[in-house]
Formats: structure tokens, sequence, C-alpha cells
């Protein structure tokens, strides 16, 4: 896994759900390639997870970027530490 790229494509994948959502494709399952959705279970994300971001994005003009990727950074250092690089067996509900 290569850890220096790790802002740059989450920015990428941000951006292109945003204008996904924009334009009106809905879906989680429909933003991202197979490889895409890859990358993000490797840093402990999904592909929910982003489309939460461009709806709140594209309703409320917020989270943006910058905290979305405060967020991340958050949940990445505990998924690759305190898990191990391992997802949880457990959802909350």
């Amino acid at each position: 896994m290569q850890h220096y790229d790790f802002t740059d494509r989450f920015r990428a994948l941000y951006q292109r759900a945003v204008e996904l959502y924009g334009t009106g494709q809905r879906g989680a399952d429909t933003f991202f390639s197979a490889e895409e959705q890859a990358f993000l279970a490797a840093h402990g994300l999904t592909a929910q997870n982003l489309y939460d971001y461009a709806e709140d994005h594209v309703g409320y003009g917020e989270p943006g970027y910058d905290l979305a990727l405060a967020i991340e950074l958050v949940r990445r250092d505990y998924f690759l530490n305190a898990q191990q690089g391992r997802a949880s067996t457990r959802a909350a509900k």
C-alpha cells in the first residue's frame, strides 16, 4: 500500500463523487470502480462515506474537502493502527 498518495487519491474520489451526485447520479455503489473501492477499503473507508460527503456538499455546501479529509485521516489512522488494517466485523445500528 502506498501511503504517500492517499490525500491526492482521496481528493480525486471526493471531487468525482460531488460531480456525480451533482449531475443526479445516485447510489454509492455506482460511483467507483472495483479498484477504487479496493483503495478505499484498504484505508478503512467505503463508497458510502464519500457518497454521504457528496450528498451533504451538494445539498448544503459542506463539509467540503478539507473537513472530509480531516475526518477520514482520523478514521484511517484508527483503522490502520488500532484495527491493524482489518475491517470491523460489527456495525453500529
